[in-house]
């Protein structure tokens, strides 16, 4: 949600949490925005927050004119290439390589989500916690550095979550 929304405010929470996910590069974060809001279109704003926080740190002396697999740098081959002795063309290779590196980015986001939600979590449950110690909405949102109507929200949610897990 911070990298969709991208705020002014969002950037520090987005470098904590990629740092989290062990992220480093643009092109991981909008392949988690798609995954994770298929729905919303990616803002140019947050397209670049992304490459001024993570710009790409590709070797193109070697690689002049051509493109690299955003995951693992890997030079892409000319489409148009002719096939190699084992009957395979450069393009069919590069569509496999293609398609691996989209397995485990699938599996990348998988993972990341689980972290995103599990941070989400225990910041929902210390707003909770500082709300029943007698902290104001607006001195937990100071502390924070968010707006009181996000830490009403999560108080609110944090309660309802509370009360509706079972007893025990």
């Amino acid at each position: 949600m911070k990298l969709l929304a991208a705020r002014d405010t969002d950037i520090e929470d987005i470098q904590i949490l990629y740092a989290a996910c062990g992220y480093t590069t643009a092109a991981q974060g909008l392949d988690l925005l798609e995954a994770t809001y298929p729905s919303h279109p990616i803002t140019p704003r947050v397209q670049y927050i992304l490459e001024e926080l993570y710009p790409e740190q590709a070797d193109t002396a070697d690689h002049a004119g051509t493109a690299s697999c955003t995951r693992c740098g890997r030079p892409l081959r000319n489409p148009d290439s002719i096939a190699r002795g084992n009957g395979t063309s450069m393009r069919e290779q590069d569509v496999t390589h293609a398609l691996a590196d989209a397995r485990a980015a699938a599996s990348d986001i998988q993972a990341a989500q689980l972290t995103i939600r599990s941070a989400a979590h225990r910041r929902q449950q210390a707003i909770l916690r500082a709300a029943e110690a007698g902290w104001s909405v607006r001195r937990i949102a100071t502390d924070l550095g968010c707006s009181p109507t996000v830490i009403q929200a999560a108080i609110r949610a944090a309660r309802d979550q509370t009360e509706a897990q079972p007893s025990t």
